[in-house]
């Protein structure tokens, strides 16, 4: 993916009223002022047509509904980004759980360099630091009253990249994994996948620690062995290996794969 400027990236978005999937507030709603500090941490969205990092911003205050936003709008002198977190938008239909306000801001993709970027919240600002470099995105800054950081450090996954588990709900005869998830990792090296090295860290869709990505929680598996690889060839090649494992496995091994392009595949779903 070639990365664009971000001075290009951002004029290109017009200011704007979004609610916490990018989108337009739309329809009628009442808005009230934000009264507590927002957490704030980064996310980059992977899709076949490029990448676009966001901040994910959400109240510390919970509400009783679950589908209130944050407003804001954009502004870009420069290369300072100022994002003017407006109050809290409240539609007219109440989805009713308790949750908090939030808001996911696109910022489009980057050049390595640094990036001055500030909150302004209830008329008073927040001053940060972008920092991109071709492993990680770093948002530094102290915490003020109203803006919080939380993932202020984000792994960039590398282009090819693909990643996820086998769960088994068995062993194998020595104690190990089962057989068939070691098959399955050694079908996607026969298709033409490589082992890939991340430091360890948080990449936002997995962490990796000593090397490894950790196991997602909530997993329902016996046991799980995880994967990262690098892998350019054809992706529907990746999907048949999934398919192909949940047809001969499937009653008792889970296959989950992911890839840089925002594909995701499963053995329990077949086509």
């Amino acid at each position: 993916m070639v990365l664009k400027r971000l001075s290009v990236v951002l004029m290109c978005w017009s200011i704007v009223s979004c609610d916490d999937f990018g989108h337009r507030n739309v329809g009628n709603g009442d808005s009230e002022v934000i009264d507590s500090p927002v957490h704030v941490s980064l996310w980059e969205i992977l899709n076949p047509d490029g990448r676009d990092l966001r901040l994910n911003c959400v109240t510390e205050k919970i509400y009783g509904c679950v589908n209130f936003s944050i407003s804001y709008q954009s502004e870009i002198q420069s290369n300072l980004i100022t994002l003017f977190l407006t109050g809290i938008f409240k539609p007219q239909i109440c989805l009713t759980a308790l949750g908090p306000a939030a808001a996911s801001i696109p910022l489009g993709s980057f050049a390595n360099g640094e990036y001055p970027l500030q909150f302004v919240v209830n008329a008073q600002v927040s001053t940060f630091q972008l920092q991109v470099t071709d492993e990680t995105y770093i948002l530094s800054g102290p915490p003020t009253l109203w803006i919080q950081l939380e993932r202020d450090t984000l792994g960039r996954i590398p282009l090819d990249a693909i990643w996820g588990y086998v769960g088994y709900g068995r062993y194998g005869e020595d104690g190990g994994p089962s057989p068939g998830a070691q098959i399955v990792i050694d079908s996607l090296y026969q298709a033409g996948a490589q082992p890939l090295a991340l430091s360890d860290g948080d990449y936002g869709y997995f962490e990796v620690y000593s090397g490894r990505i950790k196991p997602w929680e909530n997993h329902g598996n016996l046991l799980v062995v995880t994967f990262m690889m690098i892998y350019s060839g054809v992706e529907e090649d990746l999907e048949l290996i999934v398919d192909w494992s949940g047809n001969k496995y499937g009653e008792f091994m889970d296959v989950a794969l992911y890839t840089d392009k925002g594909s995701s595949y499963y053995s329990w779903i077949q086509p």
